[in-house]
C-alpha cells in the first residue's frame, strides 16, 4: 500500500470518476512542474497521485503511471531504491494488463538504475526484454514510438557492453540504436543518449577525434532545441573531459566552467561531477587550494541531496586525494573512511567502495603500516573480481 493510511470515504466523497479526474490532474501538473535537477514539486504530486490511485483504481494504467513519474522523480534525486521499487509496481501493473508501450518504458528505465546500481546482468536482461516487446507483433503498427523504444533498448544493451568493456559489442548495439534514429527522421534529441554512450566508448578506447565529434554532434543538436540544461552541461562535461585526456587544461576549464554556469542553481550529481572534475584540473595545474574549493563546494552540494548518496562518495573521494596531495595523511584517511561508509550504505558493490577500499589501502601505505594495507588491498581486489563476476 504506497499511502501511509488510507482514510475512510463517506458516503459523500468524491465519487471514483472525480478521484481519477483529480488523479489525471495531478499527474498533468506533474509532468509539468517537472524539471531534472528540482523534481520535488513532481514527486509530491506524484505520490498524492498513487495515494488516490490506491484507493480509485489500485491496478490501472493510471495507477501504473503515476508510480513511473514517482520514480522518475525519485531517480533525479539520486534515490534509487526507491526509484526502482515505484518502477518495478509499474511494471508489474503494466505486464498484468498487457500493455507494452508502458512495459517497454519500465523495462529500460528499470534497466538503466540496475546498470547505475552494478546489477549489469539484470540490466541486461531488462533491456533485452524491452526489446524483444517493441519487436514483436504484440505492439501493433510499426510506429514511430515503436522504433524510439527500439532504440532505448539498442542503446541500453550497448551502454551495459561498455559497462563490461566488451567495447565492439557496445559499438555494434549502438551504431544500430543510432541508425533507428536516423531512420526516423533528422538527428534530434532523441538521439542524444545514444551519441553520448558512443562517445564514452570511443573514449574507452582511446579514440579522442572519434569522442569528441560524437560529443560535438550532441552539442550541435543541444544548440537548435530546446535542451534541458542537465542536458547541455552533461556533453560540456564530456568536451571537457576530452580535452582533460589531451592534456588541454585551459580548454577542459572552458567548457567545465561553462557547465558549471548552466548547472547554476540546480544541484544535482551532474553538478557534482562537473565541480570535482574542475577541483581535478586545479589539482593537475598545482593550484591545490583552489581544488580544495571546488571539491568543497562539490561535497556540500552532494550532501544536500543525499548524505548516503554515491554522488557523497564520489564527492568525499575527490576531497581526500587533494588532502593527501596537500601532505594530510590524516584528513585524507578520515575522508576516504567516511566515503567508504557512504559507499557501502549507499550502494556496497559500487566502484566508489573499490575506490574507497584502494585509497585507504595507499594511505595506509603512506603511514607505514603495510598490514592495514593489505588488509584493504585485498578487500577491493576481491570486491573488484566480484563486479566482473557479475559483469
Amino acid at each position: 500500500m504506497w499511502a501511509a493510511s488510507r482514510r475512510r470515504r463517506s458516503h459523500h466523497g468524491p465519487s471514483q470518476a472525480e478521484t481519477i479526474q483529480k488523479v489525471e490532474e495531478l499527474l498533468r501538473a506533474a509532468v509539468g512542474a517537472y524539471e531534472p535537477n528540482s523534481p520535488d514539486r513532481a514527486l509530491f504530486l506524484a505520490e498524492q497521485a498513487t495515494e488516490l490511485c490506491a484507493d480509485a483504481a489500485p491496478r490501472s494504467a493510471l495507477m501504473a503511471g503515476a508510480l513511473a513519474r514517482a520514480s522518475v522523480a525519485r531517480f533525479a534525486r539520486g534515490e534509487y531504491e526507491l526509484a526502482l521499487k515505484r518502477y518495478q509496481a509499474a511494471v508489474d501493473i503494466w505486464r498484468e494488463l498487457g500493455e507494452p508501450q508502458g512495459l517497454v518504458a519500465g523495462l529500460t528505465f528499470i534497466g538503466t538504475i540496475q546498470r547505475i546500481r552494478g546489477e549489469v546482468n539484470l540490466s541486461l536482461a531488462c533491456f533485452e526484454e524491452a526489446l524483444a516487446i517493441s519487436q514483436s507483433t504484440d505492439w501493433g503498427p510499426h510506429n514511430t514510438l515503436r522504433m524510439e523504444r527500439q532504440a532505448n533498448a539498442l542503446t541500453g544493451i550497448g551502454s551495459v557492453h561498455l559497462v563490461r568493456q566488451d567495447l565492439d559489442l557496445a559499438l555494434d548495439f549502438l551504431t544500430r540504436a543510432l541508425d533507428i534514429h536516423t531512420k526516423i527522421g533528422p538527428t534530434s534529441i532523441l538521439a542524444a543518449g545514444t551519441l553520448n554512450h558512443l562517445g564514452q566508448v570511443y573514449l574507452e578506447m582511446g579514440d579522442l577525434d572519434a569522442a569528441m565529434e560524437q560529443f560535438g554532434r550532441i552539442l550541435e543538436i543541444y544548440q537548435t532545441t530546446e535542451a534541458a540544461p542537465r542536458g547541455r552541461a552533461a556533453v560540456l562535461f564530456d568536451i571537457g573531459a576530452v580535452h582533460k585526456r589531451r592534456g588541454e587544461l585551459d580548454k577542459a576549464m572552458s567548457y567545465l566552467d561553462q557547465a558549471q554556469i548552466v548547472l547554476a542553481g540546480r544541484p544535482s550529481e551532474l553538478a557534482v561531477n562537473v565541480v570535482s572534475a574542475i577541483g581535478d584540473v586545479w589539482l593537475e595545474r598545482g593550484d591545490i587550494e583552489r581544488a580544495h574549493l571546488a571539491c568543497q563546494q562539490g561535497l556540500e552540494i552532494a550532501e544536500a541531496l543525499g548524505p548516503k548518496s554515491l554522488g557523497t562518495a564520489r564527492a568525499l573521494i575527490a576531497m581526500g586525494k587533494i588532502n593527501r596531495a596537500r601532505g594530510d595523511l590524516k584528513a585524507a584517511l578520515a575522508v576516504f573512511e567516511r566515503a567508504l561508509d557512504v559507499a557501502q550504505a549507499a550502494v556496497p558493490t559500487s566502484a566508489e567502495t573499490v575506490k574507497a577500499l584502494e585509497n585507504l589501502a595507499a594511505i595506509h601505505q603512506a603511514q607505514g603500516k603495510p598490514r592495514l594495507a593489505e588488509d584493504f588491498a585485498r578487500r577491493a581486489s576481491e570486491l573488484g573480481d566480484h563486479r566482473r563476476r557479475r559483469s
